[in-house]
């Protein structure tokens, strides 16, 4: 990996966890707040997606 685009896959990986790391959690929450008021049946829901 002597060449640039080493460098530039290295960026890019950064860039990609950066922004998964940013928004995972606010988008957990929402799953889990949005299952927590909708009753069973979005509980259920929300269950199937996170074990999906």
């Amino acid at each position: 990996m002597t060449s640039g685009r080493g460098a530039l896959t290295v960026l890019h990986l950064l860039l990609v966890w950066a922004t998964m790391a940013a928004a995972v959690p606010p988008l957990g929450f929402e799953l889990l707040v949005s299952g927590w008021g909708g009753g069973v049946g979005a509980a259920v829901a929300a269950l199937a997606l996170g074990v999906h």
